[in-house]
């Protein structure tokens, strides 16, 4: 290295230490941010539809439910007319929509109790006729941060038509149901999807239970945006569509091989990674590792959130 190039270094390293010096004792260590939260249910310790004092269950277990109208059919999806929600999802036996925990359909690990998916008849433009359709979604919800970058989320879940050897609630005429992973753009506040992938559970069987499952990445794009996982319900003019659910998993794995400031690669982010830094930084080349903004490049605009992890350990 040529001496003005060393002394530049040896500036630019003092420079990074003094802003992380001076941030740390004006402020204290900067708050992590939250990465995805695990989930699971297989619903044997809530409340079966129609027992007193369940009728809140699903909310309280951090599901919610909404409705967007549609002119067309399922199979011929036309204008968008509406939405509704989100409202807490629904347990009820009197007024029955969207979703409920019905008992005894298991034939296995399903247990005794299951999580009926089903549209929302109240809406009675959808199923007065054939001229509108209503998409109901019964999901949970989550905040993207770039903590869960680079993750790979996933959604297991087991499935069965809703059939109890005596009635057939499940699916008929042109009904469509689904589980699904999303993102929505909720910083433009127009919640239009970014990314879904979906497994379709229309045609599912009546006695056997059945496996499916959904997955995503998370695209560093994706911060700060919505992040929802469900089940959804496309159906009008009264047909069928109740499908069970049961044995949720959803997990949000982390990239295994990448700790975002460990640019030394010494499986901890300390001071000792700033000279790594800076080399990775002068020499213009990618390093997963010193690309801290998680913006695919490494460049100036990484100098803050090195400090950032550096601060938070």
């Amino acid at each position: 290295m040529k001496l003005k190039s060393f002394f530049s270094a040896i500036s630019f390293f003092s420079a990074i230490c003094l802003a992380v010096l001076t941030i740390t004792a004006s402020y204290g260590q900067a708050p992590a941010e939250p990465q995805l939260t695990d989930y699971s249910q297989d619903f044997e310790d809530l409340t079966a539809v129609g027992v007193m004092g369940g009728e809140a269950d699903l909310d309280m277990d951090g599901w919610v439910v909404n409705g967007l109208n549609f002119l067309g059919n399922p199979d011929a999806i036309g204008e968008f007319q509406f939405f509704y929600g989100n409202f807490p999802a629904p347990n009820s036996a009197t007024n029955p929509a969207f979703s409920s925990i019905v008992p005894n359909q298991g034939t296995g690990d399903q247990g005794l109790q299951h999580l009926n998916i089903f549209s929302d008849y109240g809406e009675r433009i959808a199923h007065d006729g054939t001229t509108n359709y209503v998409e109901n979604r019964v999901l949970r919800q989550q905040i993207i941060t770039t903590a869960s970058v680079g993750d790979t989320v996933t959604f297991d879940f087991e499935f069965k038509r809703n059939f109890d050897g005596t009635t057939d609630f499940g699916p008929t005429g042109n009904t469509n149901s689904f589980a699904f992973v999303r993102v929505l753009n909720q910083l433009d506040e127009t919640f239009f999807t970014l990314v879904e992938d979906e497994f379709e559970t229309t045609d599912a069987d009546g006695a056997t239970w059945a496996q499916g499952q959904v997955t995503l990445t998370i695209d560093p794009s994706f911060d700060g945006q919505l992040l929802e996982f469900g089940f959804n319900t496309q159906c009008q003019n009264d047909n069928g569509s109740g499908i069970l659910y049961d044995n949720l998993v959803f997990t949000a794995a982390a990239a295994a091989t990448t700790i975002k400031g460990d640019v030394d690669m010494s499986g901890v982010v300390d001071f000792a990674d700033i000279p790594a830094f800076i080399s990775v930084l002068q020499s213009g080349m990618f390093l997963a590792e010193a690309d801290c903004d998680c913006d695919l490049d490494v460049d100036f605009d990484d100098i803050p959130a090195f400090i950032a992890i550096l601060q938070a350990g």
